[in-house]
């Protein structure tokens, strides 16, 4: 039986016979197509999962914002801008309201 090969933009390469693809570092000349799969450090379903909207998740398959993290998140800087909603229709106060 003979080893798959790969391209690897000179010539056909056998790969390993260990089973893996044995690729080293690589820069990526076009987008990476995840096709519903994890990017993790051992191949199992955990690390960065980026749905078919673009949204990411880190810990999740299921992203339900633009980033969403299921888990601890330490930073050393955190920068958000923050809206505020402003009433737009009149009331009338009562002494008897209360907040």
């Amino acid at each position: 039986m003979s080893l798959p090969k790969i391209y690897d933009g000179t010539s056909w390469q056998s790969l390993s016979s260990g089973g893996s693809d044995d690729m080293g570092n690589h820069t990526a000349t076009e987008n990476i197509k995840l096709s519903g799969h994890w990017l993790s450090n051992d191949g199992g379903a955990e690390g960065v999962f980026v749905d078919t909207d673009g949204d990411v998740g880190v810990g999740t398959s299921n992203p339900s914002e633009e980033l969403e993290v299921d888990g601890t998140v330490d930073s050393k800087a955190f920068k958000s801008t923050v809206y505020t909603a402003e009433r737009t229709t009149s009331f009338t106060t009562d002494p008897s309201n209360s907040w």
